[in-house]
């Protein structure tokens, strides 16, 4: 894998594929700038690598690449998450209060919300709403997270229509 550039993953259990452009990645995960259709740019994504069971960039994806890069005037975007582990990566976003949503094996239900604390392997999260609140907490297990979703339009319609405000040094 190659930073800046398009790739597609296939996912274990998983019918659909994600398509992104790389911009890091570690022995736990990768992070993408998520492509979720066609030229369609829309947020951010954490994979975890385990869960990877094929990617490929073919000239689909390089395709695609082309087109958002003359769409897109600035490709560089900088990690200020730690990726080193499993924990490191969940520690940065309790640090960051950003909203994001959690996938596991079914890609049919996510979950929204602000990561509250973290255990060992448990993690509380504050839920939002559709009414753009957080409200009640619920518990995870952070081995089971397939992807960490965050800045994309359905969330940052959400934050805007409840007023959350993301703290300053995590804007995107």
């Amino acid at each position: 894998m190659k930073k800046n550039k398009i790739y597609t993953f296939e996912l274990a259990s998983r019918e659909d594929t994600i398509t992104g452009m790389i911009i890091d990645y570690s022995q736990e995960w990768v992070f993408i700038k998520y492509i979720p259709v066609d030229f369609v740019v829309d947020g951010f994504m954490f994979i975890r690598k385990k869960f990877i069971i094929d990617f490929w960039r073919e000239n689909r994806e390089k395709f695609k690449e082309n087109v958002i890069m003359k769409k897109l005037q600035e490709l560089e975007f900088t990690n200020v998450f730690d990726m080193s582990s499993v924990n490191s990566l969940f520690n940065s976003l309790v640090k960051s209060k950003i909203i994001f949503d959690i996938e596991f094996e079914d890609d049919e239900t996510c979950y929204m919300g602000q990561l509250h604390s973290l255990g060992s392997n448990i993690m509380s999260m504050k839920m939002l709403h559709i009414d753009g609140q957080l409200q009640e907490e619920q518990l995870f297990d952070i081995n089971d997270v397939y992807t960490v979703q965050f800045n994309n339009d359905y969330i940052n319609t959400l934050v805007s229509y409840g007023r959350i405000k993301y703290p300053s040094q995590y804007d995107w």
